[in-house]
């Protein structure tokens, strides 16, 4: 609803309730510090990107985690939803990551920054998406289907 927000410090991820400025649900899986979350279009769901070097999905009544993304080396500084169905992911491994959201299989992995990979975000068309890297380059990227 309009009145909740998602609040992240540390690994700690909490949904709040603004009216009454009382937490609502807390998201507990991660073990190192949330840098990044991203919530799906249906407002159902929500990632989260962490130093874990995991991404996670989780279900944002219940406060459930649904799935695990793994398969980066480094940090996971930030993530995006493509679509309703594809997660991007930036890392300090320097790589960019498709996942599908619903199997949690890596779809393909982008290759391109000299260092970590500091933000991505997609493109209204889903087509393309943008990364950021503290190599001081920002790329361009079509996304990627099998």
């Amino acid at each position: 609803s309009n009145s909740n927000f998602i609040s992240v410090h540390d690994k700690d991820i909490k949904l709040w309730n603004l009216s009454t400025k009382s937490v609502i649900q807390t998201y507990d899986g991660h073990a190192k510090d949330v840098w990044s979350i991203a919530v799906v279009d249906d407002g159902t769901q929500f990632i989260s990107a962490s130093s874990d070097a995991t991404i996670k999905l989780w279900d944002i009544d219940s406060g459930e985690c649904i799935r695990t993304f793994k398969g980066h080396c480094g940090s996971v500084e930030s993530v995006a939803i493509s679509g309703n169905d594809t997660i991007v992911s930036g890392s300090w491994d320097r790589t960019i990551k498709l996942w599908n959201i619903h199997t949690g299989e890596c779809i393909h992995t982008y290759h391109g920054h000299s260092k970590h990979v500091s933000s991505v975000a997609c493109a209204v068309r889903d087509e393309i998406f943008v990364s950021s890297s503290s190599d001081l380059t920002i790329k361009i990227w079509k996304i990627y289907s099998s």
